[in-house]
């Protein structure tokens, strides 16, 4: 599975790269236009000085390892390093992170909805739902509870969650009651029933949220079974000897089913082919996203 070409054909490499350019290009924020030493405003690069490169091409980059090319226009000796208080001012207050947020409302006034997920964001269901949910942009606020396998000895799910769930299992969803909101208050139905799994809260978003759809009007109706196969050959991996689910690696997988899961794989392996990033082209849809959680445990 190491040596297995999915991941890479699916960019998940991507991710890191873009956290990598973000974070980046927050450092080159901090100067005004010209301050490369190269001539080329508004850029920087992460290469480091090399024993016989000249100080125009060295002083690339000192701002990565604790200097500052901030306003140099051409070749000058290297500056002190910037301060963590000047770099917190220059910076500005960090957006939040989307895990940790509480609401994500794309510019609404009022949330559509209410998303319970598992607190660890390691429940491939709450995921694949998850996923979807962000790329459709549906306003919604969130609530979290760890999964049972987190619990400490004694410890109980949250009591706000056994209210709206005797048995404190997620995904949940509910939909805002409109009716009994306000602008400044927002209350919500009951649960919606037989929504347990990731690919049926999506389902059940693809109806209520048709305008903001991440489906063809025409989906392919085999890649439902490349996801459904995927999902079947990685269930024997996920529990731990003693039974209890972890959504991790169980070391009592047979042989069969490790060839089960790798079939699985080169299914998929051949939907994608060699022209295209994604199922249906250089942009994910539904099913691409919903397969995402698995890719990652697999």
């Amino acid at each position: 599975i190491a040596k297995h070409t999915l991941l890479k054909k699916l960019r998940l490499g991507l991710v890191g790269a873009f956290l990598l350019v973000v974070s980046f290009h927050s450092i080159c924020k901090l100067s005004p236009p010209a301050y490369s030493v190269s001539g080329r405003a508004n850029r920087c690069s992460f290469r480091r000085a090399v024993p016989g490169q000249s100080q125009k091409a060295t002083f690339r980059g000192q701002a990565l390892i604790g200097r500052s090319c901030i306003g140099q226009t051409g070749p000058s000796e290297p500056r002190a390093a910037i301060s963590w208080e000047e770099l917190s001012r220059a910076a500005g207050p960090p957006v939040p992170r989307v895990f940790e947020a509480r609401e994500r409302l794309f510019g609404s006034q009022q949330p559509e909805l209410k998303f319970w997920h598992d607190a660890s964001g390691w429940c491939p269901h709450c995921m694949t739902a998850w996923t979807v949910l962000e790329e459709m942009r549906i306003p919604y606020v969130m609530e979290t509870s760890p999964l049972r396998a987190y619990l400490k000895p004694g410890e109980k799910k949250p009591a706000s969650l056994r209210k709206v769930s005797p048995k404190g299992l997620v995904p949940i969803v509910q939909f805002l009651d409109k009716a009994g909101s306000t602008s400044s208050s927002w209350t919500f139905q009951k649960p919606v029933k037989n929504i347990g799994r990731g690919e049926q809260v999506c389902q059940l978003l693809q109806e209520e949220f048709p305008t903001k759809s991440v489906l063809p009007d025409k989906p392919d109706q085999s890649h439902w079974g490349l996801f459904e196969g995927i999902q079947k050959a990685y269930k024997p991996f996920k529990y731990l000897p003693n039974g209890r689910p972890t959504w991790g690696v169980n070391s009592k997988t047979t042989k069969r089913e490790l060839e089960r899961l790798i079939s699985a794989l080169d299914n998929l392996e051949d939907a994608l082919g060699d022209k295209t990033a994604f199922l249906l082209g250089d942009r994910p849809y539904m099913l691409d996203l919903m397969l995402l959680p698995y890719l990652e445990r697999v």
